[in-house]
């Protein structure tokens, strides 16, 4: 095979090698490249993308979606979960549900209208599970301690910070029991918000123990504690409400004689679950006359029987604080 051999600025080209230099001697891309096409994308919550481009060394081309804040407009249902999620503007006419720790950071304004609702209830830890729940029957703890069952010492620990709530409501003890609040955090630190609606990161409620005969009736287990409610911003407006209060627990079963037994013993109630954390930051102003509730939730009754079992204790409020950043 004939070959054509030359020699320019000490490179050596063979014909058949089948590249074309260009007046700075730099070799140009292979004929057969591909062109690279940016498809257009769009996220879960309609948020548009702008695709990266990245060629491996087979030419297969990954796009990699960047997304760019868009608005958030809520006028029917929707759910958040666990997670952070950035807007240029929050509007919502309707109800947002939080499932879990959602964290909301906005560009510039958040606007939540008078009749609509964020709700988290029992959207927090499971029950017996996060740093305030116990090993028995009591409630659990989050701003304020969960209550006592009728058994004993088993209540659920407060705990998070009331200046900077990270956290979700606890659950509380035993099975069945009232799960904790949600977490809402509201960054808008160059705009205002309006809160004329509705918040409530509530703990659920615990459930009554089995009533019975010929045994013990079954002892009622705790509510969950309430979550939190953190909202930081430029300005705020407040006549709406905010809620973060601890679960009822359950009361105990009843029992009555029957089989061998010569008397019968009423389950104990729970504990109730402990109030969460509502926390309010602005720079400039607020303004309005907006309610908080951080209350505690009841202790469980005692269960009748021949031998009446021992009512649950209540839990402890939680903290709610309007202040300055």
């Amino acid at each position: 095979m004939k070959r054509i051999l030359a020699t320019f600025a000490g490179l050596l080209l063979a014909s058949g090698i089948g590249l074309s230099c260009s007046g700075n001697n730099s070799p140009s891309s292979p004929s057969n490249t591909p062109t690279p096409v940016n498809p257009p994308c769009v996220d879960s919550l309609g948020h548009t993308c702008t695709p990266t481009v990245t060629m491996t060394s087979t030419n297969t081309f990954t796009p990699t979606p960047t997304i760019t804040p868009g608005p958030l407009n809520v006028t029917a249902p929707i759910t958040l979960t666990t997670g952070g999620y950035a807007y240029t503007t929050v509007d919502i006419s309707s109800t947002l549900t939080i499932n879990g720790a959602v964290t909301i950071d906005v560009g510039n304004y958040f606007n939540l209208a008078s009749g609509a609702t964020i709700i988290g209830d029992g959207d927090g830890y499971a029950a017996r599970t996060g740093p305030g729940a116990n090993s028995g029957y009591g409630g659990g703890g989050h701003g304020g301690a969960g209550g006592a069952s009728g058994a004993g010492s088993d209540s659920g620990p407060a705990n998070d910070l009331a200046a900077g709530p990270t956290l979700m409501g606890s659950g509380g003890g035993g099975a069945g029991a009232g799960p904790g609040g949600g977490l809402l955090t509201v960054n808008a630190l160059s705009g205002p918000a309006t809160l004329n609606g509705f918040i409530s990161m509530n703990g659920n409620n615990g459930a009554k123990g089995a009533n019975a005969t010929g045994t013990a009736g079954g002892p009622g287990t705790g509510g969950g504690a309430g979550g939190a409610i953190y909202v930081k911003a430029d300005t705020i407006v407040f006549n709406g409400g905010t809620a973060a209060n601890g679960g009822n627990a359950g009361d105990g079963g009843h029992s009555a004689t029957g089989g061998s037994y010569s008397a019968s013993y009423g389950g104990d109630g729970g504990g109730g679950g402990g109030g969460g954390i509502i926390l309010l930051l602005y720079h400039t102003s607020l303004s309005g006359s907006g309610t908080m509730s951080v209350t505690a939730g009841a202790g469980g009754l005692a269960g009748t029987g021949n031998v009446n079992g021992t009512a649950g204790m209540a839990g402890t409020a939680g903290s709610s604080t309007q202040n300055t950043y």
